[in-house]
């Protein structure tokens, strides 16, 4: 099961849907398809719990590889040698046994996606990982593919876990080469 959620239906927004979905069920899947594309609204759907935020236009075909890449991360969250329990700096931390998270929001279930993402990025602490490598190793998307989709889990992963999200220690964006997970000191 997964669910397919439009922004924009008739007598409630699309986020108030989710944020139902989520009291619900905090790891139901969940990819929002809307026209919306603003920033704000892609980090909005994300920061809500929504594992994928498509924008339409879209293809097909592009729909339904973010389709089957969810419903596997939901049947599996990937393992790679990286302790059950992660430490992000001094005060917050990861648990991929639970799928749950300590961060500055408070503890928090986290999204399959969300921690895939983590899990690949927390098994590589220091080493710089590209947008393609992100996308075709946690997404399973191939070749040049221009999306937001990292850039919005990075804004999303600073908010729960960089004390100042403007000046990241964790979450770092190497302009050009990709995004960095250092563990170190807050």
């Amino acid at each position: 099961h997964l669910m397919l959620l439009d922004l924009m239906l008739p007598g409630i927004s699309g986020f108030e849907v989710l944020k139902q979905v989520r009291a619900a069920d905090a790891l139901f899947p969940v990819i929002i398809v809307s026209a919306r594309s603003a920033e704000e609204d892609v980090v909005e759907g994300l920061t809500l719990g929504a594992d994928d935020y498509v924008t339409k236009p879209f293809s097909i075909r592009e729909l339904m590889l973010r389709v089957r890449r969810t419903l596997a991360l939901h049947r599996r969250v990937p393992r790679e040698n990286v302790d059950e329990i992660v430490p992000i700096g001094e005060r917050f931390r990861v648990n991929f046994t639970e799928n749950t998270a300590i961060t500055a929001l408070g503890e928090r279930a986290l999204t399959a996606q969300e921690a895939a993402v983590l899990r690949y990025l927390t098994a590589r602490p220091g080493q710089v990982c590209s947008r393609a490598d992100l996308l075709q190793n946690v997404w399973g998307l191939q070749g040049h593919i221009e999306s937001r989709t990292v850039d919005n889990f990075m804004v999303r992963f600073r908010k729960y876990f960089e004390l100042n999200p403007q000046r990241p220690k964790h979450f770092l964006t190497l302009r050009a080469r990709g995004y960095m997970f250092t563990p170190g000191a807050d």
